[in-house]
């Protein structure tokens, strides 16, 4: 049988060819047209012969493709590549069909008007509610040439985002700096160099190899000595895919130009209005206002920041500071004003004992254990699998892809594999998650290190994860994270993040890698206070920043030109800084986040929801900071509140039940040291 179509368990990855990607989607989509034809012939719109029925149908195909399109990010390859570009439009028009057929729409209409519908509960009318907007989103109520031209646009918006973050992952992953001298490698920790000795010995060649990805250039930035070779390869990331063959620039200007119109045609002022209909938001004003209100709330500290790092430069000999000097000369002046650096620090943070105390947190906190399974079949060997388990019974399961390597995209995310429901027969089909990331991977003479900004990067993803795995919602189309406004679905993974910064929960996740000893509470105390170290700066500066480009770039009608595009661009970057960036910083051209294919009901016109759910995140945690961070009267409510719920009902009102009021900005702000 083709592994692929297997989808009564877990992928078996072992199997999965190129060439059983053919036989197995031209089976699946063939399977899936007959059962929905069928469906959508018959006289049927109920809830269980039909809504139901439909689910499953798109639940099935997911499952085929849903390993493919896995692959393709973390294993890619020029075959898997062509191959995904091959299926990905005929996958994205079969469901579009279904979106914007007359009949399924008629039914749904009917099926909402019905007494059937009036009987439901909450939950269930609320699921059907997403999935009739959803196709009224897909343009279902549209008539002959808009409903055309609203399919065309959707199919060219997904390959235009796949050949953009293609562009992305080529441009960081073939860039290459051989530093073959002591002078090339002064200020860089043996850390770094036996990682980047690796990266050349498996090229066959001598020194150290250099790239633009994210273990092996943050710390560059931070220690070289070199500012020349800094300035050398800071240049070259922020002008990723904006050069050549691999520009993203047109790309970028005719997505925002096809967005426009895809939400004109629905009837949207623009797509930041269309974006923000599925939020919880719902205004990209009041956005542009809570945006604008944060950074003139963190701009005054930035800026003293920024000064104060200025100086310290001068008083260390730099007269003309650059942005290729911020990271060396901030990690610098993090060690004389607290004593200890990054580096030091890594040492206490094996993987391994991270990750045990990683589990041990969430077993405090929820009452359930992870337990590592090795007969489950993965992609490479550095993945692992552990299932959830809670009384001793096994409730869900997740693959851990933690380290960079060739072909995998950059960043770190979770993914469904699958979803929770209940069954026919009454079981209940456990979900199951993908946590990728991007670390430095082991050496030869010890386990990853990780730095303290990866602790915190794995409990976030983690966060995703238990929102997906622990949901108590029966149905697949709202459990987990499914049905979650975009805005709110960070709120779990940024609430896990602050456990990083705990004295009693940082005690269970380090340990010295050689020794084991504990983390020196000296050496703790340093860490903890210099927990908002330029947070100020960074908030100002990158988050705060990027989600306003993003905002302004779609709240609007289409550029007249690439040029108009990137001088605004440029405009809102300048603007919203605390320095002028450089004229030749092309960040927006490697924008994963808002212009990848699978931005389009997510993070475009939706960065700012990081923030938005920090200020939820920060107010959630507040209980715990006040009351103990393992409290498990609050916990409890916390998961009863939130991550049992998935997107079963108004992601508000969830808040609210838990906070007993609505969200303040205040607990942020404390938390990130930008008020006192």
């Amino acid at each position: 049988m083709n592994p692929l179509l297997d989808i009564g368990g877990l992928p078996r990855f072992s199997e999965i060819c190129i060439e059983n990607i053919d036989e197995a989607l031209e089976f699946a989509l063939k399977e899936a047209k007959h059962s929905s034809d069928e469906i959508l012939a018959s006289d049927r719109f109920d809830f269980k012969g039909f809504f139901l029925a439909m689910s499953s149908i798109e639940e099935k195909l997911k499952r085929v493709w849903g390993p493919i399109d896995h692959l393709n990010a973390v294993a890619n390859t020029p075959e898997m590549r062509e191959k995904y570009n091959e299926w990905l439009p005929k996958i994205n028009r079969f469901e579009l069909e279904i979106k914007q057929n007359e009949n399924y729409y008629k039914k749904m209409k009917q099926l909402v008007l019905s007494d059937e519908y009036k009987k439901f509960g909450d939950i269930e009318k609320h699921m059907i509610d997403l999935s009739y907007r959803s196709l009224i989103r897909d343009g279902a109520e549209l008539k002959g040439e808009d409903k055309k031209r609203f399919k065309e646009i959707k199919e060219e918006l997904s390959l235009l985002g796949v050949t953009f973050s293609n562009n992305v992952l080529d441009e960081t992953q073939s860039y290459e700096l051989f530093l073959k001298s002591d002078e090339d490698i002064e200020g860089l920790p043996q850390s770094l160099l036996s990682f980047l000795r690796r990266q050349a010995e498996e090229l066959g060649e001598d020194g150290w190899r250099l790239t633009l990805d994210a273990p092996s250039f943050v710390p560059f930035m931070q220690y070289s000595k070199r500012r020349d070779l800094r300035e050398r390869i800071y240049k070259t990331y922020i002008q990723r895919a904006s050069k050549g063959e691999k520009d993203n620039t047109e790309i970028m200007f005719r997505i925002l130009k096809l967005r426009f119109e895809k939400a004109k045609l629905l009837g949207y002022k623009d797509f930041a209005n269309y974006s923000l209909d599925a939020k919880m938001a719902k205004d990209p004003d009041k956005v542009i206002a809570f945006s604008e209100d944060l950074f003139s709330k963190s701009i005054g500290k930035a800026k003293k920041e920024f000064e104060e790092l200025k100086n310290f430069a001068k008083k260390e000999g730099l007269s003309d500071f650059e942005p290729w000097d911020s990271a060396y000369y901030s990690e610098k002046l993090l060690q004389e004003k607290y004593a200890f650096s990054s580096e030091e620090l890594r040492q206490y943070f094996p993987v391994n004992i991270v990750i045990k105390g990683l589990f041990e947190v969430i077993r405090r906190l929820f009452s359930v254990d992870l337990v590592k399974e090795d007969n489950v079949e993965v992609w490479h060997k550095d993945v692992e699998y552990y299932a959830f388990k809670k009384n001793s019974k096994t409730i869900a399961g997740v693959y851990f892809d933690l380290y960079a390597r060739r072909g995998k995209r950059q960043g770190a995310w979770m993914n469904e594999v699958i979803g929770r429901k209940k069954k026919e027969d009454g079981s209940i089909q456990q979900p199951v998650a993908y946590l990728n990331c991007n670390f430095t991977p082991p050496s030869a003479d010890h386990e990853s290190l990780l730095t303290h900004d990866e602790v915190c990067t794995l409990f976030h993803e983690m966060g995703h994860v238990l929102h997906h795995v622990l949901t108590k919602v029966d149905y697949n189309d709202i459990s987990g994270t499914s049905g979650v406004p975009w805005d709110a679905v960070e709120l779990p993974s940024q609430f896990m993040e602050n456990w990083c910064w705990e004295e009693e929960s940082l005690r269970l996740m380090s340990g010295h890698y050689q020794s084991g000893e504990s983390i020196p509470k000296e050496l703790l105390s340093k860490m903890i206070a210099a927990k908002n170290f330029h947070s100020a700066m960074f908030l100002a500066a990158r988050q705060i920043n990027y989600g306003l480009v993003d905002m302004y770039i779609h709240h609007r009608g289409p550029y007249e030109s690439k040029e108009a595009m990137q001088e605004h661009i440029q405009e809102i970057k300048a603007k919203y800084n605390v320095r002028k960036p450089l004229k030749e910083d092309r960040f927006e051209n490697a924008f994963l986040h808002i212009f990848y294919g699978g931005s389009e009901e997510t993070y475009a016109a939706g960065y700012y929801s990081y923030k938005w759910a920090e200020v939820l995140s920060s107010d959630c945690f507040m209980p715990f900071k006040e009351k103990g961070i393992f409290n498990k009267e609050i916990s409890e409510a916390f998961y009863e509140s939130i991550l049992s719920k998935g997107g079963s009902g108004d992601f508000m009102s969830f808040f609210i039940n838990f906070m007993k009021r609505e969200p303040k900005i205040d607990a942020l702000l404390k938390l990130t040291g930008v008020s006192e």
